[in-house]
């Protein structure tokens, strides 16, 4: 079995299991000497620590079987040998397993068991913020959204959604030359869905970056008392534990001349009330993982409480992968 993940540890414990010494970003391979038949399911009798960094609010590992033999890959793991000088073998008792009645689950991919997800008590501020809109009726201008971590957790998946004030429209931007076609551009930003243009982050927030992204907007009509808003869009699977969720909005403000003034058709947008995060986990400590089983099949929200994660043993066969999706 092999554990792996971009942002955890995972400290060294079992004597069945060899460790890699690198850090941040580790793996570890765990075998097993015992006959595992088809069709059953099996849990870890003890369980399986990961450290997490401090600055941690969402996180994940990723967990998978080789299996020896004629059913299996026929490949000898480097942590099952002791040949990686990488490697550090645990010390500890020996992980086991043992069956249960369970049913069986499914692969999330071919060749990818199944994933856990964390989240840990760790928080982070984010604040946006947004350039006033200048200009005359008809003419095109720029404004800037901001999307600020002020820590001291770190953030990844997090957008901007940018609603337009009435009375004005976004210029889609020209893609730069490609005389050859071989650039892979595409705008950050997409919509429009009732005004609103959600523009995504380029990887993760460390705690005092700033993400922005540069709008031009023309000026069809000047409307009286005329607002945007600019607003921080969470991702319900990595939870941002904000404890000031009232600066992760803006309003748009509007000052255009020129032109007869028109009365608006509809109110500002208002806000996007904050979805509930969860709760748990723990800030730079140990996340314990009791009875997690052989197998996988969802990516879970850990909050510190029991996991027992369960498929039925089948053969897979060995590629080389990246580690999972880069999270916080």
């Amino acid at each position: 079995m092999l554990f792996e993940s971009s942002r955890v540890t995972f400290p060294v414990q079992y004597s069945n299991c060899r460790y890699a010494l690198q850090s941040p970003g580790s793996f570890a391979d765990c075998w097993f000497d015992e006959q595992l038949m088809p069709g059953q399911a099996y849990e870890f009798v003890e369980p399986v620590a990961v450290d997490v960094p401090d600055s941690m609010v969402n996180g994940s590992f990723q967990y998978k079987p080789f299996l020896q033999g004629l059913t299996g890959n026929a490949e000898e793991v480097p942590g099952a040998t002791g040949t990686d000088p990488g490697m550090r073998q645990g010390t500890g008792p020996e992980l086991k397993v043992r069956p249960v009645d369970s049913p069986a689950g499914a692969f999330v991919e071919k060749y990818r068991l199944g994933e856990v997800r964390l989240h840990t008590s760790q928080t982070a501020d984010l604040q946006v913020s947004a350039d006033t809109i200048e200009g005359t009726t008809g003419s095109t201008t720029e404004a800037t959204f901001r999307l600020h971590n002020a820590g001291p957790g770190r953030m990844s998946g997090t957008a901007l959604r940018i609603t337009v004030p009435e009375g004005l429209s976004v210029v889609a931007p020209t893609p730069p030359p490609d005389p050859d076609n071989e650039l892979e551009w595409q705008w950050e930003c997409h919509g429009p869905m009732r005004r609103a243009y959600t523009c995504g982050t380029s990887g993760s927030l460390e705690p005092g970056d700033t993400w922005q992204t540069t709008l031009e907007f023309r000026i069809d009509r000047r409307v009286r008392g005329a607002e945007g808003l600019v607003e921080a869009i969470h991702d319900p699977e990595r939870p941002s534990n904000d404890p000031r969720m009232s600066d992760n909005s803006e309003p748009i403000e509007v000052r255009a001349t020129g032109g007869p003034l028109a009365e608006p058709s509809e109110p500002n947008p208002k806000p996007t009330p904050a979805a509930a995060t969860v709760e748990g986990g723990g800030k730079g400590d140990s996340l314990l993982l009791p009875a997690l089983a052989i197998g996988g099949v969802i990516g879970a929200v850990i909050g510190g409480g029991a996991l027992a994660l369960r498929l039925r043993a089948r053969a897979v066969r060995r590629r080389a992968e990246p580690t999972g999706p880069d999270e916080n």
